[in-house]
Formats: structure tokens, sequence, C-alpha cells
């Protein structure tokens, strides 16, 4: 199976690839993820679905935050599932940089980012950067 993620519940970010992250945002791959039955891992997230070795499936849903966005906002438990991330996972042209967020403040900037992000996207599916994926 290829790269796939989930979209934190307090950011809206995709949890990221270890792969995928600088220096400055390593804290996007640092992950929670809960199940609706009450299991919870945390850990780094590969890309692949795992964290730290515990395999996530793709037809399960969780809720996923990234650590520092969890910690944050007191750290809930489930309360519904996160959205799929168009990213995979991978993050985005201008994402892949981004502070760790320090107050609650700083996690609804990041998630006003995100909305406005979601607003201006290219309307046809598959257009990335002016690219058109075949």
């Amino acid at each position: 199976m290829g790269f796939f993620s989930y979209n934190c519940l307090g950011c809206g970010y995709s949890l990221r690839s270890h792969h995928f992250t600088s220096d400055n945002s390593k804290w996007m791959s640092k992950a929670v993820v809960m199940t609706k039955r009450g299991g919870k891992w945390e850990g780094v997230y590969d890309g692949y679905g795992r964290i730290d070795g515990h395999e996530m499936g793709f037809s399960q849903r969780y809720a996923c935050w990234h650590k520092a966005c969890h910690q944050i906002v007191g750290e809930p438990e489930f309360t519904e599932p996160s959205a799929r991330s168009e990213d995979q996972g991978m993050g985005s042209k201008g994402t892949w940089n981004l502070p760790e967020p320090k107050t609650a403040e700083d996690i609804e900037a990041l998630r006003a980012r995100t909305k406005e992000e979601d607003e201006t996207a290219p309307a046809a599916a598959g257009v990335l950067d002016g690219l058109t994926l075949l």
C-alpha cells in the first residue's frame, strides 16, 4: 500500500510521514491516534499507516491528532473520525516548514490557514502546482 494519512482534528493539517518534515516541522509526524472503541497509540507516523510499528488499517476510521495539538487542547478522547488527507501525509507547497503550535491561538491560526488553502486550491482533481497528473 502507498502513502496515506489523516488530518489532525486540531489544526487540520495531515499527520506527516517523518520522511516529509524539516527540523522545524517534525512535530507534524508525532501523532496521537484513537479508535472509537478506546484504542490509543502515540508515536511517529511513517506515512504507511504505522505509528511506531502499530498498523492502522486504511478502512477503519481514526481520530488523529498531532501530539502538540492534542496536548494544547487538553488531550481529548475520541469524538469523531479524522478526514483522510488529500496530501497523503507528504504535505504541499508552503507547508513543509510550519512551526509547532504552542497555544490554542496558534492552532486556530493553522486551522484558518488550512481553510484558506482549501478555498484557493485548484478545483480540478489531479492538478498540483500547475502540473496535471494522469
